[in-house]
């Protein structure tokens, strides 16, 4: 059985199919940072709104506040400001220890958009409404982006707030909007793995080759006995 040892190598070396890898507990993706970022620029046309904004930072417990909310819309099938258990916005940023002066919230729902067209598709859609537009040229400080989705169907949940820089720096992570890029360079994937057929199949090829071998080992048995 010589040969079963390149034959092991070689299922070693054979690319596998990307495995995604799961969301980082209040680390933003690259789909949650290219909605910061198309707010931020809508935060920034004064030609618009005639405001002096300051750019929104995201924060890394608000992003775990928007993903469990967008995850439990997805999860109890609703789409609403005050969840089945009559939390607000407000409820559940407290719950998560964040001291704040003022908080807003806007949600999104699609199905059937590109995952390419989703986060323009809801700045567009905050935008061109007038209760959500006002969120985002609120005098906000800090944000969380939360985007869950199962297949085409996207829940996207953004919180406002405006807190204190010193204890929010206390409490969790502040991005350095300037530094965003580098993380949305990182892979998207989690590795490599076999995918199951592939794996069922070279499994059902080695047997059939140990069984091949082990006939020709005893042909040979009787023949020279």
């Amino acid at each position: 059985m010589r040969w079963l040892v390149p034959l092991l190598l070689l299922l070693l070396l054979m690319p596998g199919v990307p495995h995604p890898a799961a969301q980082e507990s209040g680390v933003p993706t690259s789909l949650e940072i290219q909605v910061h970022q198309l707010i931020n620029g809508v935060r920034a046309d004064k030609d618009r709104h005639h405001l002096d904004l300051v750019p929104l930072q995201l924060h890394s417990v608000l992003i775990d506040v928007a993903r469990k909310h967008s995850q439990d819309m997805l999860d109890r099938n609703y789409f609403a400001h005050i969840d089945p258990d009559g939390k607000s916005p407000a409820d559940r940023v407290q719950a998560a220890g964040v001291t704040y002066t003022a908080v807003g919230e806007n949600l999104y729902y699609s199905s059937g958009i590109p995952e390419d067209q989703v986060a323009q598709s809801a700045v567009d859609g905050w935008v061109n409404s007038p209760g959500h537009y006002a969120n985002i040229i609120g005098d906000y400080t800090f944000t969380g982006i939360g985007i869950i989705h199962h297949g085409d169907v996207y829940y996207i949940t953004q919180v406002f707030i405006t807190a204190d820089p010193g204890h929010m720096a206390s409490i969790g992570t502040i991005y350095d909007n300037n530094h965003l890029s580098s993380l949305q360079r990182k892979p998207a994937t989690g590795g490599f793995h076999l995918s199951t057929q592939t794996a069922t199949g070279l499994v059902i090829l080695l047997v059939i080759l140990i069984g091949i071998d082990a006939n020709r080992r005893n042909r040979r048995y009787y023949t020279r006995s």
